[in-house]
């Protein structure tokens, strides 16, 4: 995986959506990782990235890819807590 968020260029309509969606998928996970409890939401997350990524390509594809596979992740770990 490549570190950081890929650069956003031309393309307003992800640029409104990754903006409204990212910043409640990051509070939903970190806030669960920080605390160990919160309102982590591991389907509403997949819902959100799964229109994020419908409407992205190339390297924001990539990203939001790592970030549904991460989600997925701890969709599992919590499950087995």
């Amino acid at each position: 995986m490549k570190k950081g968020v890929p650069s956003v260029k031309g393309n307003g309509r992800i640029i409104d959506k990754l903006s409204h969606w990212l910043p409640v998928i990051n509070a939903s996970i970190s806030g669960y990782l920080r605390c160990g409890k919160g309102k982590f939401d591991g389907q509403k997350n997949s819902e959100y990235l799964v229109k994020l990524k419908a409407a992205s390509e190339g390297d924001i594809l990539l990203f939001l890819t790592e970030i549904e596979r991460f989600n997925s992740e701890l969709v599992k770990a919590t499950k087995t807590l």
